[in-house]
């Protein structure tokens, strides 16, 4: 039981380097007789793309709205797209800061051997992994 829980925070362990479906795979494969283990396996998959499909979306809106706001700038409303600039950088700290604080909450509660189901893919991983 003691190298479950650990098991289980090595599945999130992997999206500090954007791998995270990898290690949950690896978690998910390995772990047939654990339960609570299997789940932050597949919770760690389904959390990893979500949010490499999160990133990705925000990525290109900022950089795109950075390209456009920068064409703005140039004209006499400058101002108006620095603070747009800003806002969406202050946009993507957010967002960074709550993914940040959701994967050591889950962390956290995989170590306690405990499951929590996060929105979106909490539900699918606990179905997927039964």
């Amino acid at each position: 039981m003691a190298q479950n829980n650990i098991m289980a925070v090595v599945a999130y362990i992997g999206m500090i380097v954007s791998l995270g479906w990898l290690t949950g795979l690896i978690v998910y494969l390995i772990s047939k007789d654990d339960r609570v283990t299997r789940f932050h396996g597949m919770q760690a998959i389904l959390f990893s793309i979500v949010y490499s499909i999160l990133f990705a979306i925000v990525a290109t809106v900022v950089i795109g709205g950075m390209f456009v706001l920068t064409m703005i700038a140039a004209t006499q409303v400058g101002g108006f797209a620095t603070i747009l600039m800003l806002l969406a950088g202050a946009l993507v700290g957010i967002i960074g800061l709550v993914v940040f604080a959701l994967w050591v909450w889950v962390m956290w509660q995989a170590f306690n051997n405990k499951i929590y189901r996060l929105p979106l893919v909490g539900g699918l991983a606990e179905n997927w992994s039964a």
